[in-house]
């Protein structure tokens, strides 16, 4: 797997690319398009995270979401994990979204196996329970993300 840096500070020999290394690398160009933003967003200021509310077993798709996480959290995205395979969900909804300043919402649309088919910017959508599912989920999520 061929590993582009894309940001961070110096490295060599052993640590170059190690979970210690300051540099930041990705492989494909999608994920580097991502992980820039993600480091402007955290350089100018601004939070910028998610909480991913899962049921295992993980399907193939979701283990490389987890895998990548680790890159977005080290650019500066706060990641969190809700697991709700032994646990009652605690009211959020199965659709994921995207929510702007707690003012603007997106519907993400998956496929059955994990996979992004697309996504609907919600206009005149009422953010309210949005915002409230957001610190609902975030109160019960728990950061660094593992595979179980």
């Amino acid at each position: 797997m061929k590993l582009t840096r894309i940001a961070g500070g110096d490295c060599e020999g052993d640590d170059c690319g190690s979970e210690d290394c300051p540099a930041i690398f990705v492989t494909d160009r999608g994920t580097i398009a991502w992980l820039v933003r993600v480091r402007h967003f955290r350089d100018t200021g601004r939070w910028i995270g998610r909480v991913h509310l899962i049921s295992r077993p993980l399907s193939d798709y979701l283990r490389y979401e987890f895998a990548v996480y680790s890159h977005t959290v080290q650019a500066g995205e706060d990641v969190r994990i809700l697991d709700v395979t032994d646990q009652p969900n605690p009211g959020l909804p199965m659709q994921d979204y995207w929510l702007f300043d707690d003012t603007t919402v997106v519907r993400m649309d998956y496929a059955p196996d994990g996979t992004q088919l697309g996504r609907e910017l919600l206009e005149g959508v009422d953010p309210g329970p949005y915002v409230a599912w957001k610190q609902l989920a975030l109160k019960h999520a728990s950061g660094s993300p593992t595979i179980g």
